[in-house]
């Protein structure tokens, strides 16, 4: 590596090719910088001889509409993912009668974070198209979006075709209003982006909890109905 030094009578001129200023000279090779100074300062002598050549690179940093892309294209899978999700336990249930055990317990236990996360994104995504000044710390949004498809998908894995209708609207309200209440104390209990997770936390848990007050509501009425018809005759 070429390396040509000028001399004056008071010190010397080192060029040191590929490397740019201060901050590439301290951190490229420090070893063979530090030699290049204690030499000169011990004996007045240039040392450069621990450098090896430096590979400059013009490669740029990712523009922002690069990052810009990707970011949308996580929030639209994000919220078509959710989508996709509630859609199919609603097909499992039209077709099947119910969701199914184990779909059931994802969807009540670990599906709601995916609900959650791409309910606020894909409203986010509207917000910002329709409504961009609408901030998107908004109380209004960082609570119903979320809940909202929470609380459809809890309802979603909990309902049976085959149940009446009174049934079926109670639980949708339980799980709506338990979902809301939950997601509005998670939502005020911190700040932040971290107030995504804690609605969720909040809204999943509480719609759950009213869900299960309503089964236990119906089981009860069923074994009441049960005590008090009375006996077919046998003929």
């Amino acid at each position: 590596m070429d390396r040509p030094v000028a001399t004056s009578p008071n010190g010397h001129q080192v060029i040191l090719s590929g490397l740019g200023h201060a901050e590439d000279f301290w951190s490229y090779e420090p070893s063979a910088s530090t030699q290049l100074l204690t030499s000169f300062y011990a004996t007045g002598r240039v040392d450069t001889s621990r450098y090896t050549q430096n590979v400059v690179s013009f490669a740029t940093s990712p523009r922002q509409t690069a990052v810009a892309k990707d970011l949308l294209g996580v929030v639209i899978g994000f919220a078509l993912l959710a989508a996709l999700w509630l859609l199919w336990v609603a097909r499992r249930v039209r077709k099947h009668g119910a969701a199914g055990r184990k779909t059931s317990v994802a969807t009540r236990a670990i599906v709601p974070v995916v609900l959650g996360l791409g309910g606020w994104l894909g409203a986010a995504l509207v917000v910002l198209t329709l409504w961009p000044a609408l901030s998107l710390s908004s109380e209004l949004l960082g609570i119903l979006a979320p809940s909202g498809l929470i609380a459809l998908g809890l309802y979603l894995a909990w309902t049976h075709r085959d149940w009446d209708r009174a049934t079926k609207s109670l639980g949708l309200l339980a799980a709506i209003a338990g979902a809301l209440l939950g997601g509005w104390l998670g939502f005020t209990a911190t700040s932040g982006l971290f107030a995504l997770v804690t609605t969720t936390i909040g809204a999943a848990a509480a719609g759950n909890l009213a869900l299960i007050a309503v089964s236990l509501v119906r089981e009860r009425s069923a074994r009441t109905a049960m005590a008090t018809t009375p006996p077919q005759p046998t003929p």
